[in-house]
């Protein structure tokens, strides 16, 4: 369902309702078997079970361009690790963090 109660069309992204008792309780069930088996590990950090970022690359023999979109209301921070990237639309530099507002998008290119 949309923010307005609409059903939405099959293949859509994030088709399914956080509001099913089903859905809830099998993400549930997924979280718990993921904490008892990685508990332990060093190399594990942390894992997001969403908050609405999404990052797409594409990559061609000359560049590498970043599709970065926050599908939240709320803004977002990510992680770029050691990529430098320019954002195409404002020309700005970002280094280690990009920040996207809520419901914005940029696309960006790695610096090379």
């Amino acid at each position: 369902m949309d923010g307005y109660g609409r059903r939405k069309p099959a293949g859509t992204r994030k088709n399914y309702c956080p509001n099913n008792p089903h859905y809830a309780e099998y993400s549930r069930t997924i979280v718990e078997r993921m904490v008892l088996h990685y508990k332990d590990n060093p190399n594990i950090v942390g894992w997001q079970i969403d908050n609405g970022f999404e990052a797409i690359k594409r990559t061609s023999s000359d560049r590498e361009i970043v599709f970065a979109l926050n599908h939240n209301e709320k803004p977002v921070q990510v992680s770029c690790g050691k990529m430098e990237l320019e954002d195409l639309i404002s020309g700005e530099k970002v280094d280690r963090m990009l920040k996207i507002d809520g419901f914005d998008a940029k696309i960006l290119k790695r610096v090379k």
